[in-house]
């Protein structure tokens, strides 16, 4: 969950300001129980949080940024849905106030995000390239020298702001949509050389980066250890592609390198932000996929589904697993709460459509024995499915 600001004083500018005196008080209330959240990732005290922005709203319905944090509340607990965060941010990404409006900029872009969708992703990406002109063209330039910066604003009266904190952050938002869009999306599908080139593209791309985060760190503050999150997610994200392009070509050694390379990269993002949401998903997203680690894929997404971000996803992860295991009333009912990514055409919601969904994924992902066996199962249940027949002979004739 991220909250720019990239202004401590916010609320002096006339667009901000808090009207009475109780809605300050409750104000300060609730920001204290999001730094809290942010500190042990307590789903309890969001909501908690979140209601007592709703008081503040109550009590001064024309006060901006009491809306404002609900919106960053309700994307975090939204999860895939978005729906109440989305128009938030929308509304004050036109804001006459320059910081009131980049943050709200990015916060949209991050409700995207969460919502897997390619379309918003797209809509993500323009959305970062102009905030990031923006901010080139409003703010200090990168790395300036404080000193210098101090005589600018006395004897210039140049009056910008730091812009450190949100400019690496919405460059590594950008670059996840475009990881996620030309590279981790089509890992499976596309041809390998294509991905292969955009995944070591990136990889420099990201290097080049953390030379230059590294440099300005001194200037990051308190988004420090998100900014190096994201870039480590980002990271992670890349050589868990790169596994799955060596395990398409049977090569298994090259596989397990940069599935290691991912997962060690996937914890520095944790080591960093404990509350972090997409690390701990694609990790476990890995152990599936790439290592074919059931049980130890499961205990990662028990841990998500228990938390506050990206647990729609874990549930579905979930429920692949529990098919796997050949558990289908916990199969089931984790499929069942994941009704934005189970949706009919995927599936049918019964065990005979889910391990059939389960083993296409299975074949995809060149898990051949795993997959077999689930189509040897369901060709057995019915045998007059030509389809299913036709699979287990496919599978059989790759293993011989």
């Amino acid at each position: 969950m991220s909250a720019f600001t990239l202004s401590p004083q916010l609320s002096a500018y006339p667009e901000l300001k808090l009207s009475n005196s109780r809605s300050a008080g409750l104000f300060v209330e609730a920001m204290q129980l999001i730094r809290r959240y942010e500190e042990t990732s307590s789903r309890d005290l969001l909501e908690s949080a979140a209601a007592v922005l709703k008081k503040c709203m109550a009590a001064s319905p024309q006060d901006a940024l009491p809306r404002f944090y609900f919106g960053i509340t309700q994307s975090a607990l939204g999860d895939m849905n978005q729906e109440i965060a989305i128009p938030v941010f929308k509304e004050f990404s036109r804001s006459k106030e320059f910081p009131l409006r980049a943050a709200a900029t990015y916060n949209l872009a991050a409700a995207y995000v969460e919502t897997y969708d390619s379309a918003l992703f797209r809509e993500g990406i323009h959305l970062l390239d102009d905030l990031l002109k923006e901010l080139r063209e409003k703010g200090v330039p990168l790395g300036q020298n404080e000193r210098v910066r101090g005589l600018r604003e006395r004897f210039g009266g140049n009056h910008r702001i730091r812009i450190e904190q949100l400019y690496y952050q919405s460059e590594e938002t950008r670059d996840y949509f475009h990881i996620h869009l030309h590279v981790w999306r089509p890992r499976w599908d596309y041809r390998i050389e294509q991905i292969e080139t955009a995944a070591y593209h990136a990889l420099k791309k990201l290097a080049t980066r953390r030379g230059r985060i590294h440099k300005h760190e001194r200037f990051l503050g308190p988004q420090r250890a998100e900014i190096w999150a994201w870039h480590w997610n980002n990271v992670g994200s890349v050589h868990e592609v790169l596994a799955a392009l060596a395990k398409r070509t049977g090569n298994r050694h090259a596989a397990i390198n940069e599935a290691q390379l991912a997962e060690d990269a996937y914890y520095r993002a944790v080591d960093q932000v404990p509350s972090f949401g997409s690390s701990l998903p694609n990790l476990g997203r890995m152990k599936l996929e790439i290592l074919g680690d059931v049980d130890g894929a499961v205990e990662i997404f028990q841990k998500v589904a228990a938390g506050v971000e990206d647990t729609t996803y874990a549930h579905f992860c979930l429920g692949q697993l529990y098919t796997i295991k050949r558990q289908p009333i916990m199969a089931l009912e984790h499929f069942l709460k994941a009704p934005d990514i189970t949706k009919p055409e995927k599936m049918t919601p019964d065990w005979a459509g889910a391990r059939r969904f389960v083993a296409r994924e299975l074949k995809k992902w060149c898990q051949r024995e795993a997959a077999l066996g689930l189509f040897t199962e369901l060709a057995n249940e019915f045998p007059a499915d030509e389809a299913l027949r036709h699979e287990v002979e496919d599978l059989r004739s790759a293993g011989s």
